[in-house]
């Protein structure tokens, strides 16, 4: 799956499910950390590499 090759810290994706804009803030170790727009948690936010393209839709740009 090369889609995760298309991720970048610092890029700005936009959520599917809510449209809020989503940071990623850094990869690394199977894991995309990121922030979500008006949303402030104590701790850091986290999905697996592939969870994270779904929820963006990088896995639907191919399709």
């Amino acid at each position: 799956m090369a889609e995760h090759l298309k991720l970048k810290v610092g890029a700005t994706y936009i959520s599917r499910k809510t449209g809020k804009k989503i940071v990623v803030t850094a990869i690394e170790d199977g894991r995309v950390y990121f922030t979500i727009e008006g949303f402030n948690p104590i701790s850091p936010l986290f999905l697996t590499t592939e969870k994270f393209i779904h929820l963006v839709g990088l896995d639907q740009a191919s399709h």
